[in-house]
């Protein structure tokens, strides 16, 4: 397993799926599925590539990291350089159907 370390992540992280998970991911959150930690990044393209890798029309959830920290949760980087969190709760975030690399430029910057 790669190390885990505490850390305050950037405002905005991003987590990619599949168009088939994001009913329960809406009622559930992001959760880990078949991991300790469910995995989120801050490089769009990333989570665009994770959601490709399970099929189908892609979905990027815009994760608000920064309102997260502040009511305390705790993020976890890995050497990889991938977050690590036990649960995202979906008031936390915001959707994007994504069918293309193209639509990343479209992606909010920040969470309003």
């Amino acid at each position: 397993m790669n190390n885990l370390i505490e850390k305050t992540p950037p405002n905005i992280l991003y987590h990619g799926t599949n168009h088939k998970h994001i009913t329960p991911i809406m009622v559930r959150g992001i959760e880990p599925k078949f991991r300790e930690y469910a995995h989120l990044t801050e490089i769009p393209v990333e989570a665009y590539e994770a959601g490709v890798s399970h099929g189908g029309r892609t979905v990027i959830c815009t994760i608000d990291a920064k309102k997260m920290c502040e009511d305390g949760y705790k993020f976890y980087i890995d050497d990889r350089g991938v977050w690590n969190i036990k649960h995202v709760p979906s008031k936390y975030f915001k959707t994007m159907f994504v069918s293309s690399i193209g639509d990343l430029t479209s992606l909010p910057k920040e969470i309003k």
